[in-house]
């Protein structure tokens, strides 16, 4: 069903706007998807979508593009969609998913454990790889970016939709549930960690990549079961997390 918006007073304005904070997306269980390819995918996962929003100008161009039909469907006025629009140059399309609710590991295959990572665009570029490598669920710790805000979207370029992800506050319940399901715990170590091509890694496991700065929590340290560096050349200290994460997927995964 299609609906105008034309007021800042409208329910759906004022929600829509508000999802651009994190605390109310947290509240609400709630985020927004936009762009074209990005509501395209969207709308391959029904159950998820509460509604779209469209801007006047652009509808005719959108219908040609998007079938919107069995959908709760808002026109929004032109001077009220930039408002809420998270992009400087709109395409003019968006639609409010419900969260996914990830709360238990899956039985089986490799994991990838996202411990306090900070940069939208690398923990973005990680579930990517997740998806391309074969792994069959991302667990976020807390303290960890906002991974269904649109930076992170857009670097995972539909991936988030497609691949389980589970959140975790509690290190030692994680490692508990990790170590019962039967899966190693593998970490990054540049201190202890050997070369990840010395190790056969016995499938399933679960890969730890940790702050940009700080790297893996000492816990996840303390109770890993293989310690493993990406062995580099010339005067590299380290990589770009989502690199190294890459890296390690595929290898693992090989």
């Amino acid at each position: 069903m299609e609906k105008e918006i034309v007021s800042q007073d409208n329910r759906i304005f004022k929600e829509t706007r508000k999802l651009a904070q994190k605390k109310y997306r947290d509240e609400t269980s709630s985020y927004i998807v936009e762009g074209i390819t990005l509501v395209k995918e969207a709308l391959l996962f029904k159950n998820m979508i509460k509604y779209l929003v469209i801007q006047e100008s652009k509808k005719d161009e959108l219908f040609k593009e998007i079938d919107f039909k069995k959908y709760d469907l808002y026109v929004m006025k032109d001077s009220l969609f930039i408002k809420v629009a998270q992009t400087a140059t709109s395409q003019g399309v968006l639609a409010v998913l419900s969260k996914k609710d990830g709360t238990n590991l899956p039985e089986e295959g490799n994991l990838l454990i996202i411990d306090r990572l900070q940069d939208p665009g690398n923990m973005g570029t990680l579930i990517r790889t997740a998806e391309a490598t074969g792994y069959k669920g991302v667990v976020i710790m807390k303290g960890s970016a906002d991974v269904f805000s649109l930076k992170v979207q857009r670097a995972s370029s539909g991936s988030l939709f497609r691949v389980p992800v589970i959140f975790y506050e509690d290190e030692k319940e994680l490692v508990k549930d990790i170590k019962e399901s039967g899966r190693s715990v593998v970490v990054t170590d540049l201190k202890e960690g050997k070369a990840v091509s010395e190790f056969y890694l016995k499938m399933p496991i679960a890969l730890v990549i940790g702050n940009e700065g700080k790297g893996v929590s000492a816990y996840f340290l303390d109770n890993s079961d293989y310690k493993v560096v990406i062995p580099m050349k010339g005067e590299v200290e380290s990589l770009n997390a989502a690199v190294a994460g890459s890296i390690l997927m595929y290898e693992t995964a090989r």
